[in-house]
Order: C-alpha cells, then structure tokens, then sequence
C-alpha cells in the first residue's frame, strides 16, 4: 500500500475543522461553546445577534457575565437540565428566546440558543382568538336561549322534536363556549 505524506492528514483535518466552524457559523441558532467554568471557547455569528456577544472581545469571558439574566444565570447554576424557554433577548428587547445546554466531552457544553419570538406571537394571536371568539358566541346564544325557552312545545306538538333538538344543541354549543372561556382565563393567569 502507498503512504500519504505526513502532511495530508494535518491539512485534511484542517480541512474538516475548517467546514466545521463554517456549518455552525451558518446556523441561524446561537451556538456557544463554554468550558467547565463557564467561560465562552468559542461563538457564531447568531450570537451576536441573539446575544450581544462580541468577537473576539467576549472570548474567555465568563458567559453569565455578559449574558446578565437572573434566570439564565440561576438555570446555568442549576445544571441546565432542561431546556431554558422565555428569556428576553440582552441585545433586542423584542426578541424571546430559548436556550439548551449540551453537554459534551469531559467538561464542555454547547449551548443552543434560539429565537422564538414567532412562535411567542403566534401563540398570543391563538389565545386572543379563543378569548375573542367565546365572548363574542356567547351573546348570540343567549339570545337564542331566550327565544327558545319561550316556545312551549305543547303549544307546537308537531314541532316538539325540533325544538328539543335546538334547545340540546344550543345547550351543547354553550358548553363549548364555557370550555373556551375557561380555557381563555387558565391561559390569561
């Protein structure tokens, strides 16, 4: 068999390193990587975005020192076994984000931080719809209770099945608004 030159391994790693940092660079994620102290190693460019971190400034820098978030610092602290969901952004106050740690060799982790504003949005215009939409059935169905109830079905014979099948209906339409407006507060706190 032919051996390569020495050289070709180390370039050829170079290499794979090289398209490495380049992937996690291209990520729209904030990737960090942060040693056993907390001490950022290395960063992407989402980072700076996400974070407000700065390179190469912020390299060696302890990570709770330049991301000054109570919760954040407290869940570090705390192993960081679950994820980290609702954090404002320390470099745009209309970001939200969510952070896991992933730990790695002997005393590493990455961790992943992520913008979830969009979803934040998107599920404040899910709870005003339910909120909305239960308010504004319920006063159609009341009045459609009223009238209901003031129908006799003995005076109707003929039509007493219809008017039972409305009124069961009606009945069940209502609970359904009551869940939603149930709901609507559980959400709202």
């Amino acid at each position: 068999p032919r051996q390569r030159p020495a050289g070709d391994g180390k370039r050829r790693l170079l290499r794979l390193l090289r398209a490495s940092r380049d992937a996690a660079a291209a990520l729209p994620d904030a990737v960090i990587a942060i040693d056993r102290d907390e001490r950022i190693e290395w960063f992407n460019a989402a980072t700076a975005r996400l974070l407000g971190l700065r390179y190469p400034q912020d390299v060696g820098a302890h990570l709770t020192n330049l991301v000054r978030a109570p919760r954040f610092a407290e869940w570090l602290r705390g192993g960081a076994a679950e994820s980290l969901s609702d954090l404002p952004s320390p470099a745009a106050s209309n970001l939200r984000l969510s952070g896991r740690l992933n730990r790695y060799a002997a005393h590493r982790a990455l961790l992943v931080v992520r913008d979830v504003s969009p979803l934040m949005r998107l599920e404040q215009v899910r709870r005003d719809f339910v909120a909305n939409v239960s308010h504004e059935l319920r006063t159609p169905l009341t009045v459609v209770h009223g009238y209901l109830d003031m129908i006799e079905p003995e005076q109707f014979p003929e039509h007493e099945p219809i008017l039972h099948e409305l009124r069961s209906q009606s009945r069940r339409m209502t609970r359904i608004v009551e869940d939603l407006l149930a709901l609507s507060r559980l959400e709202s706190g």
